[in-house]
């Protein structure tokens, strides 16, 4: 019996054990090159939505409020991105418009727009 309640105990305490969302950023490199052209062009700041769907796997539903952080591009800060707020119904896929502003100064502009024609533009967020 103390075996067999184990095991249930085990059973149901995995099955509600939380598992991390996963997320899909739906974005097209259209989007990009027209950020990169603007920062030739010398206009140093873009803002853009961009459109990521989140899997909630768990049975609870997920609350999103206060989300926000910024994108840094070799050691210097070059954007912020905002989540709004939103719940995410368990067991759903719900789509999340983050907004998206860039403003890096002079020299990371050119740095980033080299890099993207290279193929090697990377941030850390």
């Amino acid at each position: 019996v103390t075996i067999l309640s184990t095991i249930i105990i085990f059973i149901v305490g995995m099955s509600y054990a939380p598992r991390q969302p996963q997320y899909n950023v739906c974005t097209n490199q259209f989007e990009w090159k027209s950020i990169i052209e603007g920062m030739i062009g010398l206009k140093m700041s873009a803002s853009f939505d961009l459109l990521i769907s989140v899997y909630n796997p768990n049975r609870f539903e997920v609350d999103l409020s206060n989300g926000s952080g910024q994108f840094h591009h070799d050691g210097n800060y070059v954007g912020l991105f905002e989540i709004p707020q939103s719940k995410i119904s368990g067991k759903a896929i719900s789509d999340v418009v983050v907004k998206v502003t860039f403003s890096p100064d002079k020299w990371s502009a050119i740095g980033m727009t080299t890099e993207y024609y290279r193929g090697t533009l990377k941030f850390v967020i």
